[in-house]
């Protein structure tokens, strides 16, 4: 029986296997002969210290390419943007420490040497610049206690070089925030003022109508005391006329009963009148009749004791008043008669003229 023959398929994939396992092995014979190649010509590797940075992969070599693309660079900690910015600050505070205030410049080189601490200890955990609230207001405080230490104006602002951007944006973030304070506060403000007004002018118009109903009633209560004291007093002269009220109708007849004759400036001056009615009180005492010395007491026997008051016909009787005489005084009794009329008159006098006995 005769051999099967080949097909040419079979033929051409025989081909195909064995160009591919002679290409394989040229591949493999290349990538080891580099590879000991590499190996031949690297430096021998120097000792690294334990406080010195890690070596990064070769970047030389057949497998640079390789290493490059496959193996990720380490990222820079995320702390380094701080750490710039707190050197700058510790950098300016050196320079104008030896001038200012030893105990706030150590306050502030402790806090910036804590927040250094901080960053060198939690290097990938420092959020970024731009993210962290926290550390930006403590870097901006920091700057303004800076400033305030190198000039007393430099107060609101951080130094040239730190934090620039972030000063700005906290200044716009204090203007815009002033501002809604501001708006709100007048919005607000505005009807309690309103508000307050109102109620001031409903106030001062009861202040007003409590003055003057406390005026009027001051008013009254004026009056009813002086109607009182008034009251009060007549009612002492009325008691005390009573009890003198004989000796007065009997001793000061010439000047109590009603006549046709008045006084006019002097003793001997009198004037006719329509009708009758008693002397006057204030005539009495301009012609000096109610003075105490020697001269009243003479003047008031001259008119209480004028000849005419004995003529039956005269206007007023002289009831018990002595008659006037020029030597009457020589009789004490006479003299003190006529002092105790005039004492009567000055002491009843408001009374008589309240009931009539005398004229105003």
């Amino acid at each position: 029986m005769s051999q099967p023959q080949n097909s040419p398929s079979s033929t051409s994939r025989d081909i195909k296997h064995t160009v591919s396992l002679i290409a394989s092995v040229i591949v493999l014979f290349w990538l080891g002969h580099f590879f000991l190649s590499s190996f031949e010509t690297s430096p021998t590797p120097t000792p690294v210290h334990p406080d010195s940075p890690k070596p990064t992969p070769e970047q030389s070599g057949p497998l640079a390419p390789i290493v490059d693309r496959w193996v990720p660079k380490p990222e820079p900690p995320r702390s380094e943007a701080w750490l710039i910015s707190i050197n700058n600050m510790m950098a300016e505070l050196d320079s104008i420490a030896s001038t200012l205030d030893s105990k706030r410049v150590e306050s502030i080189r402790r806090r910036l040497q804590l927040m250094t601490e901080h960053c060198n200890e939690y290097p990938d955990t420092i959020p970024v610049l731009a993210g962290s609230s926290d550390l930006r207001e403590t870097l901006l405080r920091i700057g303004r206690d800076i400033g305030d230490l190198r000039s007393p104006t430099a107060a609101n602002s951080v130094s040239d070089g730190v934090l620039p951007d972030l000063v700005q944006v906290q200044s716009d973030e204090e203007r815009a925030v002033a501002e809604q304070i501001k708006t709100r506060f007048a919005e607000r403000r505005q009807p309690v003022q309103q508000e307050h007004r109102q109620k001031m002018t409903s106030l001062q118009d009861v202040v007003r109508e409590l003055t003057e109903s406390s005026a009027k009633t001051q008013q009254r209560v004026e009056s009813i005391r002086a109607e009182t004291e008034k009251a009060i007093l007549i009612a002492e002269q009325k008691l005390a006329f009573q009890r003198d009220e004989l000796e007065i109708r009997r001793l000061l007849s010439p000047f109590i009963t009603p006549g046709y004759d008045q006084l006019g400036r002097s003793w001997n001056d009198w004037k006719k009148t329509a009708q009758k009615q008693p002397l006057s009180f204030r005539d009495l005492e301009q012609t000096g009749a109610l003075s105490p010395d020697i001269d009243g007491v003479t003047m008031l026997a001259r008119i209480g004791g004028f000849p005419q008051h004995d003529n039956p016909q005269g206007t007023r009787p002289r009831g018990a008043f002595p008659p006037f005489y020029d030597s009457m005084f020589g009789n004490p009794n006479t003299l003190e008669t006529v002092k105790r009329a005039q004492h009567l008159l000055k002491q009843h006098g408001p009374y008589l003229i309240e009931i009539g006995l005398l004229q105003p």
